[in-house]
């Protein structure tokens, strides 16, 4: 036989790993079996040609999908970019709230957003944070959208909103504070901008106590969720693209804003159902 030392570098090893039962031994021992048998062996030789080659081909393929998985492994590693993930925000929110919410006899309703921290990009913190209050107006919901009482603004940033992502670029938390009051907290039925940040920040302090703690120690969305439930909050969907979690919500009518309350779908009539809306403002005198 050949010895190994003199092809082990090259692809004649590498055949022979493959196909070592098809490849004759030694010429001598080929040439002793064609001059027995010679119609017949070149019968057998063809043959295990056709088959080593049909290995060396499946063998190729194999290593070409294993280098494939290597590099799609390494890229998903290294995650999206910003713009990436703000190119796919939208359609992976959509995903997320594709369970429409009924608010039964409440004007409004809604799920409260809180963002776990094991997303990627900008949904990747050192701890839970809240992302928003959604008031869950058509298609996703049939809440209503009840407008401010007033226009007035805020300068500061929200206390919940002033985390660690502020510190280090301070323009984008405020572009997303502004984004969050535009697109859902002017459908909230709020007395003004503050006094909506304010009720967000209020009612996530409890849940993000929670997940803070079993973050702490370890933990993915899933177990996140769990201990949500075990806690006695109500889940209305589970965003795994970007590790967050909605609780669902509903508001009733207080002079001329609505409070809003943490409760389970199936309570919203008991918790939040049966008021009227605000008391249209007394005409002048």
């Amino acid at each position: 036989a050949l010895p190994i030392y003199r092809f082990w570098r090259g692809p004649a090893f590498i055949v022979w790993v493959i196909c070592g039962d098809q490849v004759p031994r030694s010429g001598k021992q080929t040439a002793g079996r064609m001059s027995a048998q010679v119609e017949t062996s070149g019968q057998v030789m063809a043959e295990g040609k056709r088959t080593c080659h049909g290995r060396v081909l499946a063998a190729g393929a194999a290593a070409a999908a294993a280098l494939l998985l290597v590099v799609l492994h390494g890229r998903a590693g290294n995650g999206p970019s910003a713009g990436q993930v703000q190119g796919h925000t939208a359609l992976r929110r959509a995903a997320a709230r594709s369970s429409k919410l009924d608010c039964g006899s409440s004007t409004l309703c809604g799920v409260l957003t809180l963002e776990s921290g094991l997303g990627r990009g900008y949904y990747q913190h050192s701890r839970p944070s809240v992302h928003g209050l959604w008031p869950q107006v058509p298609p996703y919901g049939d809440s209503q959208c009840i407008a401010p009482a007033s226009q007035d603004g805020m300068s500061d940033l929200p206390s919940c909103y002033n985390n660690d992502e502020a510190k280090q670029d301070p323009a984008h938390q405020q572009s997303f504070v502004e984004h969050e009051w535009s697109k859902h907290g002017k459908c909230a039925g709020a007395a003004s901008e503050q006094d909506f940040f304010q009720t967000v920040c209020s009612l996530a302090s409890g849940p993000l106590d929670v997940m803070v703690k079993h973050y702490e120690s370890g933990s993915n969305i899933d177990l996140l969720a769990a201990d949500l439930r075990q806690s006695g909050f109500a889940i209305h969907e589970i965003d795994e693209s970007e590790g967050q979690v909605m609780l669902s919500a509903c508001a009733v009518v207080s002079g001329e804003s609505y409070v809003w309350k943490l409760a389970a779908q199936e309570d919203f009539d008991k918790v939040c159902g049966g008021g009227a809306g605000p008391s249209p403002p007394a005409p002048p005198t």
